[in-house]
């Protein structure tokens, strides 16, 4: 469950500046997450140290639902 990762589509949205402010705002680690952020928990994931983990959401989000 990723929040905004900065892809090419994304960064279209981010270019209006007050929307950018306001995302970050939602967002506690107050950054975009990245394709390599999303990565990094699908290779855990897929990993053989997460073979218990099932029927669940990765929320991959800098703490946004968290709040």
């Amino acid at each position: 469950c990723p929040t905004f990762v900065e892809t090419p589509m994304v960064k279209a949205f981010f270019k209006n500046k007050k929307f950018k402010k306001k995302m970050l705002m939602n967002i506690p680690l107050k950054r975009i997450a990245t394709e390599s952020d999303v990565a990094t928990a699908v290779a855990f994931l897929a990993a053989e140290s997460s073979k218990m983990i099932t029927g669940t959401s990765l929320m991959v989000d800098g703490g946004w639902t968290a709040q």
